[in-house]
């Protein structure tokens, strides 16, 4: 394979993932709503409460998501396997056949991912915000203390649904450039009108590709309502991945261990050139 796979964070949302507390109304998270239109605060809160997503993930410590990924088109794909943990780790492994295995993780320190023909890379700069943006736990709560401005611009059609378009800026990490960084920072969700649930998003990944996420098929898997079908478009390539279950509370934090060939590109840049004897 010659391109990297790309695994936005939206096809993640289901397992969603830091801040352990109902989100709150703030000042900023208001920002912008016109009289016509409901707040943010109240679009998400509402697929929320009809996900049941605010319990199960303020009381749990771990996921584990099975399904299938397909590049659409293609006929290659196969199991995938996603864990994520209450201290903001994350692991995604899909087996793509004669291709052989993806794996992408974020240990809390460092992200990193492992693709055929590509081989091991440390991800650094945006690529590395971008994992640790998804490695958040509980992301889906939209809470107002992680975001810079949360708004609804509008009444949008979206894959044919009428929905509630709302922009998210998450706010700016430690150390970062806010202009750099404020395109990976944005997402655009759409919440269907009629139903309350999370249609889809739209967002830009660290390599400055506009990428479209679409939710549907929504079934209850153990306490919580979710969509089981997602289709990923990025340019030409279509991702699909199909849910087909998630546990909670069984994945330990070893789980997210460095793989060795990470650890020893790690230990390589670490390294110093000794210095040359007088």
């Amino acid at each position: 394979m010659n391109s990297r796979i790309i695994l936005a964070a939206p096809l993640l949302i289901l397992l969603s993932s830091p801040v352990w507390a109902t989100p709150q109304t703030t000042g900023a998270a208001q920002a912008g709503a016109r009289e016509d239109l409901p707040v943010a605060r109240t679009v998400i809160d509402r697929h929320l409460e009809l996900t049941g997503s605010t319990s199960v993930i303020t009381t749990t410590t771990s996921t584990r998501t099975k399904g299938t990924l397909e590049l659409v088109g293609m006929n290659i794909g196969g199991p995938m396997e996603v864990l994520s943990h209450k201290s903001n780790k994350r692991l995604v492994q899909v087996e793509m056949g004669a291709m052989g295995t993806v794996r992408e993780g974020f240990d809390g320190t460092t992200a990193w991912s492992i693709q055929p023909g590509i081989g091991a890379q440390i991800q650094e700069g945006l690529e590395q915000l971008q994992t640790q943006l998804h490695a958040n736990y509980t992301a889906a709560l939209k809470s107002a203390s992680d975001y810079e401005s949360m708004k609804t611009l509008a009444k949008a059609d979206f894959e044919g649904r009428s929905c509630w378009k709302l922009e998210l800026i998450a706010k700016l990490p430690s150390g970062m450039d806010a202009a750099s960084t404020k395109a990976l920072r944005t997402t655009h969700e759409y919440y269907d009108v009629e139903t309350g649930l999370l249609a889809g998003t739209e967002m830009t990944t660290a390599a400055a590709m506009p990428v479209v996420v679409v939710q549907s098929d929504y079934k209850k898997l153990g306490e919580r309502l979710v969509a089981t079908t997602v289709i990923q478009k990025a340019g030409p390539q279509r991702i699909k991945i199909t849910t087909s279950s998630i546990t909670y509370d069984d994945v330990e934090p070893a789980a997210f261990s460095l793989p060795a060939e990470i650890s020893a590109k790690l230990e390589a840049r670490n390294q110093t050139v000794p210095a040359k004897a007088k």
